[in-house]
């Protein structure tokens, strides 16, 4: 089933954290986690892969480089976990 084009934009422009159960904090809003998958070590390193969608094409990335991350979970209960 095709989705219209016109539907696809609304629902684009409307990207927000506040229904998803992914969410990432940061020093921009404009991001929308699409997925992640991540690798810990107890005497190694964490790394996170995450993937974003922006309505933005032109989205600046240099106020995101080295700069702290938080994903956040939406737990069962509401909660979030990070």
């Amino acid at each position: 089933m095709d989705i219209p084009s016109s539907a696809l934009l609304a629902s684009l422009a409307s990207l927000s954290h506040r229904d998803r159960l992914i969410q990432l904090k940061g020093p921009e809003a404009g991001l929308v986690v699409e997925r992640f998958e991540g690798t810990e070590a107890v005497c190694g390193d964490n790394r996170l892969q995450i993937d974003c969608l922006a309505t933005d094409a032109f989205l600046a990335l240099d106020p995101w480089l080295e700069q702290p991350l938080t994903l956040q979970l939406r737990q069962a209960d509401g909660a979030l976990r990070q």
